[in-house]
Parts: C-alpha cells; sequence; structure tokens
C-alpha cells in the first residue's frame, strides 16, 4: 500500500478551507455570494453609466446609450435564464410529488383488492376471544 500524496492531502486541505470559507460569506450574506456580487456590480455599472452620459451629448451620447441598453439585454437575459431556470426546477418538484401521491393511491387501490388482500393478510379479520386471551393468561400464569 503507497502513502498517502502529500500534494493531494494539501489540495484537500485547501479546498476545504475554500469551501468553509465560502459557506461562512454565503451564510453572512443570506444567500450565494455571485447573488451579491451581480447586485453589487449591477449598481455601480449603473452609476458609471450616469456619470458617463451626463458627459456626453449628441451621437456619442446615443451610441453610450445603446451600449448600455445592450449590456442591460444581456443581463436580463441572463436574469430570466435564472428565473426559468428556478420555475423549471419547481415544476419537477411538483411532477414529483404529485407522481408520489398518484403511486401512493394505486398503492392503496391495490391492497383494496380481495386476492390481494387474502394473499398479504390472510388472517386479518381473525380476533382473538375472550376465551382464548383468559386460556393464555391462565398458562401463563398472569392472573
Amino acid at each position: 500500500m503507497s502513502a498517502p500524496d502529500p500534494i493531494l492531502a494539501d489540495a484537500k486541505a485547501v479546498l476545504q478551507a475554500m469551501a468553509a470559507e465560502g459557506d461562512e460569506l454565503q451564510r453572512a450574506l443570506g444567500g450565494p455570494v455571485p447573488d451579491a456580487m451581480a447586485g453589487w456590480l449591477a449598481a455601480q455599472y449603473a452609476l458609471a453609466t450616469r456619470e458617463h452620459l451626463a458627459s456626453l451629448t449628441g451621437a456619442p451620447r446615443w451610441e453610450a446609450l445603446h451600449a448600455a441598453v445592450q449590456d442591460l439585454t444581456e443581463l436580463r437575459r441572463g436574469d430570466h435564464a435564472l428565473q426559468r431556470l428556478c420555475l423549471d426546477r419547481e415544476d419537477l418538484e411538483q411532477r414529483r410529488a404529485n407522481g408520489l401521491a398518484a403511486r401512493e393511491k394505486e398503492f392503496e387501490a391495490w391492497l383494496e383488492r380481495p386476492d390481494i388482500r387474502e394473499k398479504y393478510f390472510p388472517n386479518k379479520n381473525r380476533v382473538i376471544t375472550k376465551e382464548t386471551i383468559d386460556r393464555i393468561s391462565r398458562e401463563l400464569n398472569l392472573l
């Protein structure tokens, strides 16, 4: 058996530390770090765009506005893709839940079939009579 690879061990330790830091930041932010960064960057972009546009007039202003609209379109496309993914995930979870409920209903219906009840629960309707309970109690000296 070979000795553990020290490079692999170091890499594992570094990755575990990174994961722990990421978890800590995510808890502090109340959500994913990239979401917080995206919000901050979008605000910075808006401020910088306003500042840049204030210094322009005519065709250069139009070109800067056009570029800003294209950038915004790309940002919104990403937001829409994320929302679509969230909706798809919710839909999948709903279909899974509905599928589970349908399978449970089918199983319950299957259990109600007389042939199945007889096969798997042949003595379900049998009860212990009072005489049998008394006899068991006497035999085991319970009374």
